[in-house]
């Protein structure tokens, strides 16, 4: 497949092949799948076999750390989070709130406002917690920078259903989360979840069961000038900022996704520049993340020197003589691109461009590459001189 992506003869190097298709390696592509299901399903290799010492391999080489996608639940709640959380007492405001329940007077009823921060200074997460309306204060929490922030909606909301756990919160208590997103996975009938949803489904099933409580998640607008909505999304954000430590919460598996990609392409571009192949591609393409696949077959014999051309020829033993039919010099890519005398005529395509693009003579190989307009003319000059036709 990528020898016919990039039109090139079946001997080029398999770095170039990769480079000039821009197809991702086999290897590349099994190496991530079988990451991402072991993450997926929460492995974690122990190297009591075989296979177990493979996926070993395969985490080591991209320097990944199964723990960081092994999801606990006891690793969520911190001690340290619930014994020492920021604690300010308040009448509670019914302001701008009345829209999120008939009964907001209503001071036998415990209101959560939960939310998320995701930005440059990191992920972070804030539960504010209304007792019977009266007095209220904030936890707090850290995540990863790597987290998501809909990870961190989420467990906001799991930490505020193990606060109502934990503190023995009686009586009918509403959680507001301004994310819908949340909302709507907690609402789904999908059985194909994350382990997190799975545990928020579970505890409020849990709670609801007991005749004392009565759990419900409804949604509420952000930035609306909803005081606790508000509140929560400015601890969240002085969290995210803060030194408080960390809640190992399992990063996202399209945080693996995109870190063994990362790896992958890293470890090719090093590959790539330190290695002996592809030594004439080099010279016109500087940057292999930053060019369009080259679709004329013509331009892809003079960008590998696997062409038509005697130089070539010669040295694979179908010609006899490197010369030019010319007879003046060797026929490679530079005698036939920028000096053969037979395609004067032909040549002035390149040259009028290298004129309007203030480029001096000749042009490097790598601005045959770059520059949009002098690749098109070049194609035409190959096309024009029918040299390296089959």
């Amino acid at each position: 497949m990528n020898i016919k992506i990039i039109k090139a003869f079946r001997d080029v190097s398999y770095e170039t092949t990769i480079v000039l298709s821009k197809m991702t390696p086999v290897m590349h592509k099994v190496d991530k799948r079988i990451i991402a299901f072991y993450g997926k399903n929460k492995i974690i290799t122990n190297m009591s076999n075989a296979k177990d010492m493979q996926i070993s391999k395969i985490y080591d080489k991209f320097n990944i750390k199964p723990n960081d996608y092994a999801y606990e639940i006891p690793t969520l709640i911190n001690p340290y989070l619930l014994n020492n959380s920021t604690k300010h007492y308040t009448t509670f405001e019914t302001k701008n709130e009345a829209m999120l329940n008939p009964n907001l007077n209503d001071c036998s009823i415990n209101r959560i406002f939960t939310d998320g921060s995701k930005s440059p200074n990191g992920t972070a997460l804030a539960v504010l917690i209304y007792e019977k309306g009266l007095e209220a204060y904030t936890v707090i929490g850290r995540l990863r920078d790597e987290n998501s922030i809909y990870q961190a909606e989420m467990s906001a909301i799991l930490l505020s259903l193990m606060i109502v756990t934990n503190n023995n919160i009686q009586g009918k208590t509403i959680i507001f989360t301004d994310s819908q997103s949340s909302i709507m996975k907690l609402k789904s009938n999908d059985t194909n979840l994350s382990t997190i949803i799975s545990e928020v489904k579970t505890c409020i099933a849990n709670l609801s069961n007991n005749n004392n409580r009565n759990v419900q998640v409804h949604w509420c607008p952000g930035h609306k000038n909803i005081i606790g909505n508000e509140t929560a999304d400015y601890y969240a954000k002085l969290a995210a900022k803060s030194s408080t430590k960390l809640l190992q919460i399992p990063l996202p598996l399209k945080n693996l996704s995109l870190k063994v990609q990362k790896c992958q392409k890293d470890m090719f571009v090093h590959r790539w520049l330190n290695g002996m192949n592809g030594s004439t591609v080099k010279k016109f393409i500087r940057d292999i993340n930053n060019f369009d696949i080259i679709n004329d077959h013509r331009l892809v014999q003079i960008i590998t020197g696997h062409n038509r051309l005697n130089y070539y020829l010669q040295t694979i033993g179908v010609a006899e003589s490197s010369i030019c039919k010319c007879n003046k010099d060797i026929e490679d890519d530079q005698h036939f691109m920028f000096e053969c005398e037979l395609y004067e005529t032909e040549r002035t395509l390149i040259l009028d461009t290298c004129e309007l693009l203030n480029l001096t003579w000749p042009p490097k190989r790598y601005e045959i590459i770059e520059n949009p307009l002098l690749q098109h003319r070049t194609v035409e000059y190959l096309i024009e001189t029918k040299r390296l036709n089959f």
